[in-house]
């Protein structure tokens, strides 16, 4: 029996919209209804493919939302098909002409609609129609109609039963669903993040804890994650861009997985999740997963906005313990997380060492400020010395921490604990007004005195004042600049270089010595000396790693010295410990050296008598 393709459109059109009204009435969810309609229009047609595309709020792009296909095709879900200014323009003009199709020829022959040929051609279309989906004369997405049967032209009829299937779409379906979404933001005002639609924080501590505890078949995992230059992001792009990257973050890391899982924003980019394991804890498996979910999430970001550099930081902990709280786990997540941003790698595994390492960031964390209020922190000297004359020109002003009982916390357990929490500012600043009384003491008596150096920690850098704050304190005490040096390693213009240059400059405006501390200790040392001008250039002491320099090792270290000279800078080489380094340094023109070879750090008294001596 044969008969009329277009006799069945017509007829298919007439019956469509009570077809839909079918769907409404016995089909509670919208989003199958609409997947149900798409799939009898799809059927009726052997078409290979029929998808909503639906433009996405604040996004340059659209993304497919709802399809139907065969099972011969790759679906389109959830993929990302980014759109041009320009064609955003053509869409709206044939919007304005009332004219709502756009037909594979004509998209072939738009210089506009590159980004839309390749998906097409990706799919081997013998022919597309694209129907423009609107709500109260506001452009939202499309219509996309595929297929490969090698007809190449739609007939009429079935035209009209694409845009009878777009305007039930329009006109009932998708304002179901908007209503229906309207009533879930209402109760996510309470319930939900209104930003992402996870649980709030409190539901998920509540929820979390019950499940784990309870749960005598699964073993569970938290993670604790971040999103790094979120905050430039939010800048560079703007805020409503910046919630729809937390959105896609939500449907790519908690949406996709296949255990069962719960998840909540705790606050700005910050997301916390728990999830059941099927087998034993992999490390690096479970690091690997998370590397690839993170870098699949850097690229779908950046096919939206190619200029951005944002990845994911994450801790993860194995829940081990049922009796353990909550609370504990999240915190022990949230230090390797910590790790794992500092060390700028995608996931981080807690362990036993990092638990001690823990309690020890607590400890010290609690008694800081007391220890500042109570005079515990002072500052010893470094000598510096001319290797023309061998006498001390200069120090350098390093922080030591001596508790009431007589016991000594090492530098190396409490400055990178006080760069983590910010303490580290108060401590600094601490010093500087002890070198600054320290250097008013001896003008005032008479005294030789020497420039002294002091550290500058990255953490300053995230306020724009320290230059301002560091000259109200010398003219507190009212030091003359020369004798106050600073020493800015290079890492803190790679991770804030637009204020570190600023600070520089300021400084250098005030008369103060600017150094490059550890220079070669990175890769960039070469660009910071060609853009910005220091007084002093300390080489990163690992240039001197053996008492025997190589060759290589002198050509390089000689060629630096001789640089840095050129461009008028005073050349101090760190970690001289050996005469054989001492005399090597020499030969190639240092100027100064600063090692334990001539004096550890010591005593403020202890080194008033070396300089005199």
């Amino acid at each position: 029996m044969t008969y009329n393709k277009d006799v069945l459109g017509t007829q298919f059109t007439l019956e469509l919209s009570s077809y839909a009204l079918e769907l409404i009435s016995r089909v509670n969810d919208v989003s199958e209804a609409i997947s149900l309609l798409l799939a009898k229009v799809g059927k009726q047609f052997s078409l290979s493919h029929i998808t909503v595309l639906e433009k996405q709020r604040n996004l340059p792009c659209f993304m497919a939302t709802y399809e139907w296909h065969t099972a011969e095709n790759e679906p389109m879900r959830n993929h990302i098909i980014t759109y041009t200014e320009e064609l955003k323009e053509v869409f709206f003009e044939r919007r304005d002409q009332s004219e709502e199709l756009f037909t594979l020829q004509e998209l072939k022959g738009m210089k506009e609609a590159k980004n839309i040929i390749p998906i097409i051609e990706q799919n081997k279309a013998d022919n597309v129609i694209l129907c423009a989906l609107k709500q109260k004369e506001k452009f939202i997405g499309f219509l996309n109609i595929e297929t490969r049967n090698g007809i190449d032209k739609f007939s009429e009829e079935e035209i009209s039963a694409f845009l009878q299937t777009k305007r039930i779409l329009e006109n009932f379906f998708l304002v179901c669903r908007a209503n229906q979404e309207a009533q879930r933001r209402i109760e996510q005002v309470t319930l939900f993040d209104p930003v992402t639609g996870l649980i709030k924080y409190d539901s998920f501590l509540e929820q979390a804890e019950l499940i784990y505890k309870n749960d005598l078949n699964n073993q569970y995992i938290l993670f604790y994650a971040d999103i790094n230059n979120f905050k430039y992001f939010n800048e560079t792009y703007g805020y409503a861009a910046g919630d729809e990257v937390l959105r896609l973050f939500e449907q790519h890391f908690m949406s996709q997985s296949s255990r069962y899982m719960i998840g909540s924003r705790i606050f700005s980019d910050y997301f916390i999740g728990m999830t059941s394991l099927r087998g034993p804890i992999i490390e690096r498996k479970l690091i690997q997963e998370t590397q690839m979910l993170s870098y699949s999430f850097q690229k779908k970001i950046q096919s939206i906005y190619p200029e951005s550099s944002i990845h994911i930081a994450a801790g993860v902990i194995l829940i081990d313990n049922k009796n353990l709280d909550l609370q504990t786990y999240i915190d022990n997540a949230n230090q390797a997380r910590k790790i794992a941003k500092f060390n700028r790698i995608n996931c981080v595994l807690f362990d036993k060492d990092m638990e001690a390492e823990r309690k020890k960031y607590y400890r010290i964390t609690s008694i800081a400020e007391e220890a500042l209020k109570n005079n515990e922190f002072y500052f010893e000297l470094q000598p510096k010395i001319d290797l023309r004359t061998k006498r001390i020109v200069g120090a350098e002003a390093l922080a030591r921490w001596a508790r009431p009982d007589g016991t000594v916390v090492y530098p190396n357990e409490f400055i990178p604990i006080f760069e983590q929490n910010g303490f580290i500012t108060k401590l600094d600043f601490y010093v500087y007004g002890k070198v600054c009384e320290y250097l008013l003491n001896r003008i005032r008596n008479g005294m030789e005195i020497v420039p002294i150096s002091v550290n500058v920690s990255r953490v300053h850098l995230k306020q724009d004042n320290f230059a301002k704050k560091v000259i109200r304190l010398v003219e507190q005490y009212r030091i003359p600049p020369k004798y106050l040096e600073f020493e800015l390693t290079e890492n803190i213009f790679l991770e804030n270089s637009e204020q570190a240059k600023k600070t520089l400059m300021e400084l250098k405006k005030y008369d103060f010595k600017v150094s490059m501390d550890d220079f070669g200790s990175g890769f960039s040392s070469l660009n910071l000396l060609m853009n910005l001008e220091f007084d002093i250039l300390k080489l990163d002491k690992d240039f001197l790693t053996d008492n025997i320099i190589t060759k290589k090792e002198e050509v390089v270290i000689k060629s630096i010295i001789r640089m840095a000279k050129l461009m008028k800078m005073t050349v101090l080489c760190e970690g001289v410990e050996t005469k054989e380094q001492v005399d090597f340094l020499e030969r190639m023109q240092c100027d100064m050296v600063q090692g334990y070879y001539f004096g550890k750090p010591m005593k403020t008294e202890l080194f008033e008598i070396c300089m005199s001596s």
